[in-house]
């Protein structure tokens, strides 16, 4: 789109068009966010503040005088003064523990993903355990520790080929059996 896009719908929306205010809508937004984004503390708070923005912005359009030429520049300004009120917003509450922000990254699964995590494992040794000995450690070799066929015949004393095609029927068992629990 054109600048002379965005300076027809400024005008047309500072004349109360709604549509054109909503053409504006789309173009502004993403850079707002980005700039609540950036500079606020989390998501929630960022996307609140856009839209608080978003609303003083399509407010103030009409009653800007001379009207507003730059609309980037413009939204810009009135997040940062946004930004600036959530900001002191924060700080004039009491620090809470749960409003700190970490150091690093906390990548530990939650207990949620740990627990089912467990039931996936526990289902999964019990369909291995229908398995022959030679097709459970081949499926274990091969796909759990991601050893070639070759390094799992040299380990189970098997060749390649023969590694490959143990594969196949435990793979091929492992499918009928889970699609035998997905019919019960």
């Amino acid at each position: 789109m054109s600048n002379t896009d965005v300076e027809h719908w400024l005008h047309e929306a500072a004349l109360g068009d709604r549509d054109a205010l909503g053409r504006l809508v789309t173009v502004v937004r993403p850079a707002v966010f980005r700039y609540c984004r950036a500079r606020l503390w989390d998501l929630e708070t960022a996307e609140d503040v856009t839209q608080d923005v978003l609303i003083a912005i399509f407010r103030g359009l009409p009653r800007q005088d001379p009207p507003v030429r730059d609309l980037e520049a413009f939204s810009i300004t009135v997040a940062s003064r946004h930004v600036a009120t959530a900001h002191r917003k924060r700080a004039s509450r009491p620090q809470q523990e749960h409003d700190e922000i970490p150091d690093v990254v906390d990548s530990a699964p939650g207990p949620e993903h740990v627990i089912a995590l467990n039931d996936d494992v526990r289902a999964l040794y019990v369909l291995l355990e229908q398995l022959t000995p030679v097709q459970r450690e081949v499926v274990l070799l091969r796909i759990v520790n991601g050893l070639s066929a070759e390094d799992t015949g040299s380990v189970l004393g098997m060749t390649a080929g023969n590694v490959r095609v143990m594969q196949h029927r435990a793979l091929t068992r492992l499918r009928a059996l889970v699609q035998q629990e997905v019919a019960v």
